[in-house]
């Protein structure tokens, strides 16, 4: 059980924030695998600093900023790659 005001384990925030970033994510790039990509990457980010994030307010924030900014930098590779 979850103390409230606490984020708990990053299995519990994995869980509660995975899919709100992955469809925030998909409005940004466009298809569901590029939208899991960057939400993956994002994830391994955030579990790597996890002892710091757990201190933040908003986790999920920083995650979606990161899942956004995964998601533009592919868009603007794919589009690099067209020309």
């Amino acid at each position: 059980m979850r103390i409230p005001g606490s984020i708990g384990s990053f299995e519990e925030f994995y869980e509660r924030e995975y899919r709100r970033v992955v469809a925030i994510t998909f409005a940004l790039a466009g298809s569901w695998q590029a939208a899991e990509d960057a939400a993956q990457d994002a994830f391994i980010a955030a579990h790597r600093r996890w002892d710091e994030l757990a201190g933040y307010d908003l986790p999920g924030a920083w995650v979606t900023r990161v899942a956004s900014n995964n998601a533009i930098s592919m868009l603007r590779r794919r589009k690099s790659e067209l020309k």
